[in-house]
């Protein structure tokens, strides 16, 4: 039985590429290439046939109200298209290491009082955000350093949370927010199902093609 290819290192392939004419190549893999150009904010299609928009540089002026107390107002044009560009230049990798660069992780110190029901949902941890400009760290809104990066919430939240578990210190093995887990679970329904059939006595012959 073959090794089911979503889970395959690159020893697995050059294992199974031993004695075969045609060998297998990573790189045209089509989840591989659709990652690649999601990494590098350029349009693409997801597996349903969706096209979906890259990402657009950010917009000149303020993306916040003129009332922020941060230094946002300080954050010239021309640096928020230099900060856009470099990241999406590297590697999804480095992306998060970019991001976790302008992080920086405060406990809640005071909170407000709240009801009973949200004893279970209250945040332990605050963030503030910042970007460089001129050999100066400038603290900045949330909103204004999603718009420079064009980043969504979601990945903003789980680097955050992921950062939270750190400091917890929890018995569960943490990933590093560095790490790209994406598509790389086992929570699969196929290969859950081909357990199930495995446990009660049936005959698999191929993973791939359940």
């Amino acid at each position: 039985m073959e090794t089911p290819v979503a889970f395959m290192s690159a020893a697995d392939i050059n294992r199974q590429n031993v004695g075969k004419k045609r060998r297998a190549n990573m790189n045209e893999w089509k989840d591989r290439a659709r990652k690649s150009l999601r990494d590098a904010g350029k349009p693409y299609v997801n597996r349903r046939g969706e096209q979906k928009r890259g990402k657009s540089p950010p917009k000149e002026g303020k993306a916040c109200k003129e009332t922020c107390p941060r230094q946002c107002s300080s954050l010239t044009d021309q640096r928020k298209l230099q900060l856009f560009t470099e990241f999406y230049a590297v590697s999804y990798e480095r992306q998060q290491a970019i991001i976790l660069s302008g992080l920086e992780q405060h406990k809640v110190s005071r909170r407000r009082p709240r009801g009973p029901d949200t004893e279970n949902t209250k945040r332990k941890y605050t963030f503030k955000y910042h970007v460089q400009q001129g050999g100066q760290r400038l603290a900045v809104c949330k909103l204004t350093f999603m718009s420079v990066f064009q980043l969504t919430n979601s990945r903003l939240q789980v680097i955050q949370e992921k950062l939270g578990s750190q400091s917890e210190g929890t018995e569960q093995v943490v990933r590093s927010p560095l790490e790209d887990f994406r598509g790389k679970h086992k929570n699969r329904t196929r290969l859950r199902a081909a357990g199930e059939r495995r446990e009660a006595g049936g005959v698999i012959t191929d993973e791939r093609h359940l």
